[in-house]
């Protein structure tokens, strides 16, 4: 590596993920959520004045679902960790 040392770091951004330095492998997806939420309320603000749900959840499954699951795919999450 050109002869330089390795920086040591406590988190690393993999696909979205971050994973964490620890004895066991865990990851943080607050911005995989933090994302989502994002989508989820310009989407939700933008299509207010349709005054229909079904046009709101058709939007959120073609957009915020991906940012979602996109990070989901990359590691396997325990139960709890997502929540």
């Amino acid at each position: 590596m050109c002869d330089k040392a390795l920086v040591y770091v406590s988190v690393v951004e993999y696909l979205g993920v971050y994973i964490t330095a620890s004895s066991s492998f865990k990851c943080i997806y607050d911005n995989a959520k933090l994302k989502f939420y994002r989508a989820f309320n310009t989407l939700y603000c933008r299509s207010a004045c349709s005054n229909c749900e079904l046009v709101s959840v058709e939007l959120v499954k073609v957009y915020g679902l991906p940012m979602l699951l996109y990070a989901v795919e990359s590691t396997a999450p325990r139960d709890r960790t997502f929540v």
